[in-house]
């Protein structure tokens, strides 16, 4: 079996490619574990603020996660993925508010908002000058005073399936591969494989291409979740959750 420059197996390799044409049913299912339904999809609408009379831009939107939530307050969302399978699947339950289109959002240009959101896109950036150009096409199709959201992936080495995901790290350092294993309860859901990008390097990148009040935020968990699971179930979850939110104005 044939091997690649990261020294992992042409099958593993095919694998890396995330089709998520491939993977949408599988994926659809990781809406509902603990860690996607409780705190990030909580933690990202707190992060967007008001958004009466706002248009929002979702890079990577799959199958209207939080695009749909996004929808509640805000006056247009458009939401964006390069798989059509996920997108069909956004339509099947598309509010009138929400405009879902087949696109690149990683390498074409973007629709003017007022709030972009892109969680977890980064990983699928595999160099700095990549995720440098990515940010300044952010940082383009923004309105004047615009508000940027990301989510990436901050892995320590710690088991976390219960919440909902497990991230292997391929190496050290800026540009590894990342290894993401998703759950859903006792169920193994899919793995998905990522460019993993250092803190430093994207604070500095966003910075470098004009956007000011960089800021990296702790999770919140809702009330929801706190009922929802077992007495003592999130205990250490904010501080160690593998997950970093960051926020940018332009």
């Amino acid at each position: 079996m044939g091997r690649n420059d990261y020294g992992l197996s042409s099958r593993v390799a095919e694998i890396m490619k995330n089709n998520y044409d491939t993977l949408a049913t599988s994926y659809k299912k990781t809406d509902t574990k603990p860690d996607k339904q409780y705190s990030m999809l909580p933690t990202v609408v707190e992060l967007a603020d008001d958004l009466s009379g706002k248009i929002v831009l979702d890079i990577g939107c799959g199958s209207g996660f939080f695009a749909n939530a996004f929808a509640l307050s805000a006056k247009r969302v458009i939401g964006i993925d390069n798989s059509a399978e996920q997108i069909q699947m956004a339509k099947s339950g598309q509010p009138l508010n929400v405009d879902y289109r087949v696109a690149d959002g990683l390498n074409s240009e973007l629709p003017k908002a007022d709030l972009v959101n892109a969680p977890f896109v980064l990983g699928y950036l595999e160099s700095v000058e990549e995720l440098k150009a990515f940010f300044a096409s952010v940082y383009d199709c923004l309105s004047d005073g615009g508000r940027f959201i990301t989510v990436i992936d901050t892995p320590s080495g710690s088991d976390l399936r219960k919440y909902g995901a497990r991230k292997i790290l391929h190496g050290s350092g800026e540009g590894v591969k990342l290894e993401i294993v998703l759950y859903n309860g006792d169920e193994e859901v899919c793995t998905l494989w990522a460019t993993y990008h250092e803190p430093q390097t994207i604070t500095q990148l966003l910075a470098d291409v004009g956007f000011k009040e960089v800021a990296w935020h702790k999770p919140i968990v809702s009330q929801e979740g706190l009922e929802a699971m077992p007495d003592g179930f999130w205990d250490g979850y904010v501080n160690h959750c593998e997950l970093g939110y960051v926020t940018a104005l332009k």
